[in-house]
């Protein structure tokens, strides 16, 4: 899964955080979404809420927010990662 990742922001198809990934959501240019291990219950549930209404894929990763961030080369934890559709 996180060669997926790791693929899409080579791409500059990765959308990072859960506001900016809500956002896309929202507006239906998301093809997928991955949530760290560590993602609050409370995102997690809004997210696959609104991921639900858009039919759009949520995984649960085994990484923690910091080593999806390490992963990423991020200076920043991240919770939440959205794929843009092509």
């Amino acid at each position: 899964m996180i060669e997926k990742i790791l693929k899409a922001e080579k791409e500059e198809r990765l959308i990072l955080g859960v506001k900016e990934t809500q956002k896309a959501l929202m507006k239906g240019a998301i093809e997928e979404i991955y949530l760290a291990a560590t993602c609050p219950k409370l995102v997690q549930a809004e997210i696959e809420n609104l991921a639900a209404m858009a039919s759009v894929a949520v995984t649960k990763l085994d990484l923690n927010a910091e080593e999806l961030a390490a992963k990423l080369k991020k200076p920043f934890s991240i919770s939440v990662v959205g794929i843009k559709k092509r």
